[in-house]
C-alpha cells in the first residue's frame, strides 16, 4: 500500500508537469516472449505502465531509460522495488562494477562509444563519447525483468584528456542493435532469459570499446606514416603532430582502464554459479576484452615509441642544421682570410715598390729642378758632367740591386718565422683534440 502511494505521489509530480510528454517517451518498453517482440513508448500512459502488469503472454520485460530523469527513476526504483544502494550507485555514476543484491544483480558500466563512425579510418582526430550504463537484471528464478539506464559520463570532460568538443548525445547504438536482435525472425535473445540479454548488452559495450582501440589503431598508423614519408612540412604541423600523439597516448590509457573494469565484470559474473547457462558467452566476451586490453597496452608503447622517434627526428635535424651552419661559417671565414691574405700581399707588394721607388723619385725630383744662374746655365754641377747619365743609370741599377737583395732576405726572414710558428701551433692542437677525444670515450 506505500509503495503505490509513494508512486502515486511520483506520479503526480510527472504529470502535472508541462512535458510530461517528452518525458515519457524516455522510457521505452519492450516486451517479448519465444515467438515475438513488442516495442512501445510511454506517452499519457504512466499511470496504467507503473500501476499496472504485463500481459502474460509476454513474460519477459526489457524496460530502457535512454534519457535520465530522476522523478521517472525514482518511480520505476518504487514500482520494481530496486536496492537503495544500486539506486545511490545510478544517481552518483559509480566506476564499472557488479554487485549482487539478494537474488537480483547491478551492473554499473563506465561505457566508451565513437561519436561517429567516420573516425574508423583514421583519416581524423579521434572524437569518443563517454557514457554510463547501468543494468538492472532479476535473478533465479525467474530471469523475466532487466531495468537498463543511459545516460552522460559526467566525469568524463575531466577524465579524458584533451579536448572533447560537445556533440549531441545521440542514442546508443547498442540500444538499436539490441532492438534489432529482439525482432528478428529467429532471435536467440527472445529464447532466453534476462541472464542472456545481461550478456549481450555487455557484449555490445565490449564491441565499442574495441571499436574505439581500433580507431585509435588506425589513427597511429597513419600518424606514423606521415611522420615516416616526411609529411610534416611546416612546424605548426610538427606542433599539431606530437601533441595530438601525445594526447592519443592519454587517451588509450583512460580505455585501459575502462577495458579494465569491464574485465573485471565480466570475470565476477563468470564465478557466479547463477550465470552459468551463458558462462560460455561471458568466456567469448572476456576473449574479446582480454585482445582489447591488450591492445590498448600496445597502442600506448606505439605511441610512446613515435613521440621518442620524433624527438630523435628532430635532435638529428637540429645537429645536421647546426653542423650545416658551422661549416658555413667555416667556408665564409676561410673565404675571408684568402681575402684578407690576398689584401695583405697586395698592400706589401706596393709598400715594397713604393719604398723601393720612392729614393729614385727623389733624386728624379731633385735634379729634374731647372734652377740656372745668370748666365743660364744649370747650378746643379751634375747635370753639366757629360758622363752624369750614364753614373745616374748605373746608381739606379746598383741601387734596384741592393735594395731588391734585401727585401728578398727579409722576406725569406718572414716566411721562416711563420713556418716555424705553424710548426709550434700544429703539435699543440693535436695534443689537445687528443685529449677530447680522450675524455669523450671515457666520459659515460
Amino acid at each position: 500500500m506505500l509503495t503505490r502511494l509513494k508512486l502515486a505521489q511520483l506520479l503526480t509530480v510527472l504529470t502535472t508537469s508541462t512535458s510530461v510528454k517528452a518525458i515519457a517517451k524516455n522510457l521505452i518498453i519492450t516486451d517479448y516472449n519465444p515467438q515475438k517482440a513488442r516495442q512501445f513508448v510511454l506517452d499519457d500512459q504512466l499511470q496504467t505502465f507503473f500501476f499496472g502488469h504485463r500481459d502474460e503472454m509476454y513474460p519477459m520485460r526489457w524496460v530502457h531509460l535512454s534519457s535520465f530523469d530522476m522523478t521517472l527513476f525514482l518511480a520505476l526504483t518504487v514500482k520494481y522495488q530496486l536496492h537503495p544502494l544500486s539506486v545511490e550507485d545510478v544517481i552518483h555514476q559509480s566506476i564499472s562494477k557488479v554487485d549482487r543484491y539478494g537474488e537480483h544483480y547491478f551492473v554499473s558500466i563506465e561505457h566508451l562509444c565513437l561519436a561517429s563512425a567516420e573516425w574508423k579510418q583514421g583519416q581524423g582526430v579521434v572524437q569518443v563519447q563517454g557514457r554510463h550504463v547501468t543494468i538492472f537484471a532479476a535473478g533465479p528464478p525467474h530471469f523475466d525483468t532487466i531495468i537498463t539506464v543511459a545516460q552522460p559520463d559526467r566525469s568524463f570532460s575531466k577524465d579524458w584528456p584533451g579536448r572533447t568538443s560537445e556533440m549531441p548525445n545521440l542514442q546508443d547504438s547498442w540500444v538499436e542493435k539490441l532492438q534489432k536482435r529482439l525482432k528478428a525472425v529467429r532471435s536467440r535473445a527472445r529464447e532466453r532469459h534476462a541472464d542472456y540479454l545481461m550478456y549481450a548488452i555487455i557484449d555490445l559495450c565490449a564491441d565499442d570499446l574495441l571499436a574505439v582501440t581500433r580507431a585509435f589503431t588506425a589513427r597511429l598508423t597513419e600518424r606514423e606514416e606521415k611522420l615516416r614519408m616526411r609529411r610534416l612540412t611546416s612546424e605548426q604541423e610538427k606542433l599539431d603532430w606530437f601533441e595530438e600523439v601525445g594526447v592519443i597516448r592519454l587517451q588509450i590509457a583512460v580505455v585501459s582502464r575502462r577495458l579494465r573494469g569491464l574485465k573485471q565484470i565480466v570475470r565476477r559474473l563468470g564465478d557466479d554459479e547463477d550465470m552459468s547457462p551463458v558462462h560460455q558467452y561471458l568466456a567469448d566476451v572476456a576473449d574479446h576484452v582480454n585482445d582489447a586490453y591488450g591492445d590498448a597496452g600496445h597502442l600506448q608503447e606505439r605511441a610512446q615509441h613515435l613521440l621518442d622517434a620524433y624527438e630523435h627526428a628532430e635532435d638529428r635535424a637540429a645537429d645536421r642544421k647546426q653542423q650545416e651552419a658551422t661549416l658555413q661559417q667555416a667556408q665564409w671565414q676561410k673565404l675571408q682570410t684568402q681575402q684578407d691574405e690576398r689584401m695583405n700581399r697586395t698592400l706589401f707588394i706596393l709598400t715594397v715598390s713604393t719604398t723601393l721607388f720612392t729614393p729614385l723619385t727623389f733624386i728624379t725630383g731633385v735634379y729634374g729642378m731647372n734652377f740656372v744662374n745668370s748666365d743660364g746655365k744649370p747650378t746643379i754641377p751634375e747635370l753639366l758632367n757629360p758622363q752624369g747619365y750614364f753614373y745616374f743609370k748605373c746608381f739606379c741599377v746598383i741601387y734596384l740591386v741592393c735594395s731588391g737583395w734585401c727585401v728578398f732576405c727579409v722576406y725569406r726572414r718572414l716566411m721562416r718565422m711563420q713556418r716555424s710558428l705553424e710548426d709550434v701551433v700544429s703539435p699543440r692542437i693535436g695534443f689537445e683534440n687528443d685529449c677530447d677525444n680522450s675524455y669523450s670515450m671515457m666520459s659515460p
